[in-house]
């Protein structure tokens, strides 16, 4: 998503529970962010961690 008028971010957080506003983390961040839910996720059980898997996998 392009950086567009923040009313717009805003509906769409409200409609569809997020929004994505792109270049907020240097690639770095992003990277290690990533790590970081990958560990969380390997400590739940597979139950648990199944909804979140594909949308955070590394």
């Amino acid at each position: 998503m392009s950086q567009r008028d923040p009313k717009a971010n805003f509906y769409q957080l409200i409609r569809d529970g997020y929004c994505l506003i792109g270049d907020v983390l240097n690639p770095d961040m992003l990277h290690r962010l990533r790590q970081v839910i990958a560990e969380l996720l390997d400590a739940q059980s597979q139950e648990n961690r199944a909804p979140f898997q594909k949308r955070f996998s590394p």
